[in-house]
């Protein structure tokens, strides 16, 4: 998942990886950007706020945020994120999922 994926700069370099992508961004605007992006990639997009994605929990391994982290209310990202990963996922910025995952 990446959470606040804004036009979906990190959803389209996971899903060039080869990775099964749910996008989740607030604006409108932002996410029709994003899916014309994508192309015919397998992209999930949501509307919603990070802190209240909607989602059916336990779904993900991991949760990342590009360069969004710094809109989240932090707590209820963190909770939310937690509540959506599966037993062992990994949650983090972009980055620190890169460095941990090589």
């Amino acid at each position: 998942m990446d959470l606040g994926a804004g036009t979906g700069i990190l959803s389209r370099q996971l899903l060039a990886a080869g990775a099964r992508v749910t996008a989740v961004e607030p604006s409108v605007s932002m996410t029709a950007v994003m899916a014309q992006r994508a192309g015919t990639w397998p992209l999930t997009v949501v509307n919603a706020p990070a802190e209240e994605t909607g989602l059916v929990g336990a779904s993900f391994d991991v949760v990342a945020a590009a360069q969004a982290w710094h809109w989240f209310d932090p707590l209820r990202a963190q909770q939310e994120a937690a509540r959506l990963l599966r037993p062992g996922g990994l949650a983090g910025s972009a980055l620190e999922l890169h460095r941990h995952l090589g």
